[in-house]
């Protein structure tokens, strides 16, 4: 029980296998390269439109928007001049004029009503030490 050996066709089909292996190879590389070709064109096509962008923005000027120099009144006076017109006789705070007030102890009243409010809240716990389950919930 030796070695056998091979048939002068299987040999002769190796090397018609490595011809096509060559050819592959060959084929692959020019795929390559073409491939390289139509990248690089594409990159300049693309620098170029953007050149050409950037020239066409900059050779429009003359569609330059007109602008106003004459000043817009502020709109924050003017609604400020609106609340106090439409509030007319009642007196209202708005910054730079606080109104007198004829009943002083409204004041001290409402500050012991917020006193009251504030006590009467329910203080927040971290963790509430039991559960409400609820029927069919």
């Amino acid at each position: 029980m030796g070695k056998r050996s091979r048939s002068s066709s299987s040999s002769s089909s190796s090397s018609s296998s490595s011809e096509e292996d060559a050819k592959k190879k060959k084929h692959k590389k020019k795929d390559k390269k073409d491939k390289k070709k139509k990248d690089k064109k594409k990159k300049h096509k693309k620098k170029e439109s953007k050149k050409e962008k950037k020239q066409e923005k900059n050779a429009s000027p003359a569609e330059k928007r007109l602008v106003t120099t004459a000043p817009r009144p502020d709109p924050i006076k003017l609604e400020r001049e609106k609340l106090l017109s439409a509030a007319a006789g009642t007196p209202i705070a708005v910054p730079g004029r606080t109104p007198e007030v004829a009943d002083a102890n409204r004041l001290s009243a409402a500050k012991a009503q917020l006193d009251k409010v504030r006590a009467s809240q329910q203080t927040k716990e971290a963790r509430v030490g039991y559960t409400v389950r609820k029927p069919n919930w």
